[in-house]
């Protein structure tokens, strides 16, 4: 009875030993918004998911892979991901056998699918890509054990990162890592119920020659906002900006109804183009203010609205960027005018590049990883570049990277770097001498709502 028993117990023994193999058959990976993918190039992705994978296995099922090895499969279309079959290597009845694969959506078109939109709006809103990450595990009968698919939103948490932001690379290595790392615990889980979670995480940037080197070690001041109200501390001292919306005047040149005076500058440019009877001429106004200071700024800029002539329109809102040559563009504080400007679109800035194969957190150049081809560096260009004088200075703003990098010179000088497009998020000031007057100002200028 003793054999019988011992025999028993080592047969159970050597079973429960042998399940807890696991043969990772197929990866397919796919994605229809960018480069993301490429991570898996990188070793240390490798590695860290294969550390996930085994410890969601070990928790779950006590079970570890067999092999750590990684087939990964990344098929160039749609219909040539779903065209993969499911292949098992071998019929050993002591293995279990999984099944990964891991597509990428663009928001649109994830939550444009029946009844994801009801899930919850405000997340589609936020939301800068949607994995959905499919896990099957069977036997070796090829019973379905597991079959789970898990849809991870990532939406830009509020990190320090300053440059040039892939737009089409929503998340960095590591945030790639550890959304996988999460997405496995929640779908090996047999226990799960979540169909979608939410995962925030930095943004990815391109690294640079100009902007990484000058802003390592930098302070970073970090924003607060309230709808339109951007607050700040700096050098211990509270500042609070409020930048109001969009206002759109037309501008009359002749009759009873005239608001500018035919003698001024603005007149004359506006009659220099030769299209006073056939354009439109607009004031573009936007209303902001020094909150802690009570003082009132102005933005004025003049654009030109022609009906018949569309040539390079390729956005509604382009209609209202053809600003007037010349320095016919003005700041006003309170009723003073204090500072005048011109505006010019699409300026390629000299000695200055962005390198598209290497990737970091916009903070720390140790996080950087090569993905994809080593290609030669692009030229940075500027969407809008602001040049005029500010109460005797003169002054500079470029905007770069969809609007949302801007850098802002003062008499020839670098004084501040800032993100964000129509509100400030984090900047930098390398010059502790610029006043805080001085500086609102020019973030109130920068942060303009007309430069689309």
């Amino acid at each position: 009875m003793r054999k019988i028993l011992l025999l028993l117990i080592v047969c159970i023994t050597n079973n429960l030993t042998a399940q807890q193999s696991v043969i990772l058959e197929q990866i397919r990976c796919y994605s229809m918004n960018g480069p993301v993918m490429q991570y898996w190039q990188l070793p240390e992705t490798r590695k860290l998911f294969v550390n996930s994978l085994n410890e969601a296995l070990q928790k779950n099922y006590q079970a570890k892979l067999a092999d750590t090895t990684l087939y990964i499969q990344f098929p160039r279309t749609v219909d040539e991901f779903n065209r993969i079959a499911a292949r098992f290597s071998n019929a050993d009845s002591t293995t279990l056998h999984l099944f990964i694969d891991l597509y990428e959506y663009t928001p649109l078109i994830y939550f444009a699918r029946p009844g994801k939109m009801d899930m919850d709006s405000a997340l589609a809103k936020r939301s800068k890509s949607v994995f959905v990450l499919g896990i099957t595990l069977a036997n070796h009968r090829q019973q379905v054990l597991l079959n789970e698919s898990l849809s991870i939103s990532i939406s830009q948490s509020p990190g320090s990162g300053m440059g040039f932001q892939i737009w089409h690379l929503p998340i960095t290595a590591k945030g790639f890592t550890d959304m996988l790392q999460v997405g496995l615990n929640y779908s090996l889980n047999p226990d799960n119920e979540n169909l979608l979670i939410e995962i925030k995480a930095p943004a990815a940037f391109y690294a640079d020659d100009f902007i990484m080197p000058r802003i390592k070690g930098e302070n970073r001041i970090i924003t607060k906002t309230q709808k339109d109200i951007v607050g700040y501390e700096r050098n211990g001292n509270q500042e609070m900006i409020r930048l109001g919306g969009a206002f759109y005047e037309e501008i009359v040149l002749r009759g009873k109804n005239r608001n500018l005076d035919p003698n001024t500058l603005l007149a004359k440019t506006i009659e220099s183009t030769g299209n006073r009877i056939s354009s439109d001429f607009v004031f573009l106004r936007q209303e902001s203010r020094d909150v802690l200071r009570d003082r009132n700024y102005s933005i004025r800029l003049v654009t030109e609205l022609n009906p018949y002539n569309y040539d390079g329109i390729r956005k509604q809102s382009d209609l209202y960027t053809r600003f007037l040559t010349g320095p016919v563009h003005t700041l006003l504080e309170n009723t003073d005018t204090i500072a005048r400007f011109m505006i010019r679109k699409n300026v390629e800035a000299t000695g200055k590049n962005i390198y598209p194969y290497l990737v970091y957190n916009g903070w720390d150049s140790t996080s950087m990883v090569t993905i994809g081809n080593r290609i030669p560096p692009e030229p940075v260009r500027y969407e809008y570049q602001v040049e005029g004088t500010m109460l005797g200075k003169d002054f500079r703003i470029q905007h770069g990277d969809n609007n949302y990098l801007k850098e802002i010179y003062l008499d020839g000088v670098l004084v501040s770097i800032a993100t964000g497009k129509f509100l400030p998020e984090r900047f930098v000031v390398f010059d502790a001498s610029l006043s805080p007057e001085m500086l609102n100002r020019l973030l109130v200028l920068a942060f303009n709502r007309f430069f689309e």
